[in-house]
């Protein structure tokens, strides 16, 4: 499995099979489902996913599925 599908691979444990559909450009102001519980509960996944830690300084600006992602491939490399 690529990076891609594992990424995907999270985002429908944590959003459901709803994240299929998801762009770049969702994030808490287009998903309804994207509170702070679920944020957090994205990041965790990720890190737990891609054995990688994004710094607490970063986590809120990581507010959508393409910033996640480019962030996840400059730390997973």
């Amino acid at each position: 499995m690529d990076l891609e599908e594992r990424f995907r691979s999270v985002l429908e444990s944590v959003f459901g099979d709803g994240a299929a559909k998801m762009t770049d450009t969702d994030g808490p102001q287009t998903n309804p489902l994207w509170d702070s519980v679920a944020h957090l509960n994205l990041v965790l996944a990720l890190e737990a996913e891609f054995d990688v830690a994004f710094s607490t300084a970063e986590i809120p600006q990581l507010t959508s599925v393409g910033k996640l992602r480019e962030r996840l491939i400059a730390i997973a490399k």
